[in-house]
């Protein structure tokens, strides 16, 4: 069972606030995720090759080819801001406090 002192440092860790009842639930979907690693780790893997060195090799990847960018006066077309270069876009977070 995942105990309140592991459960504060993970939402510490995550950086999530719940309530009581959110935390019972996280607890319970947690608790069934240690379950399944549980039933994974009886699984006798050591004839498993997990080298993925031989699948990755150099030669398949792409070139790293330098490109031009975009124009100022391109990204000027689609920004509702722009000054000296530079343009600004919506907030997406939320101001920590």
């Amino acid at each position: 069972m995942v105990d309140d002192e592991t459960m504060e440092n993970i939402l510490y860790l995550s950086r999530l606030a719940v309530d009581g009842g959110q935390r019972r639930e996280i607890a319970g979907q947690m608790e069934k995720i240690l379950d399944y690693f549980t039933i994974l780790s009886r699984y006798d893997t050591s004839q498993v090759n997990v080298d993925l060195g031989e699948a990755l090799a150099g030669e398949a990847l792409r070139a790293d080819v330098a490109r031009a960018g975009l124009e100022p006066r391109e990204v000027k077309s689609f920004a509702v801001q722009f000054l000296d270069g530079y343009f600004s876009v919506p907030r997406i977070l939320e101001d920590e406090q």
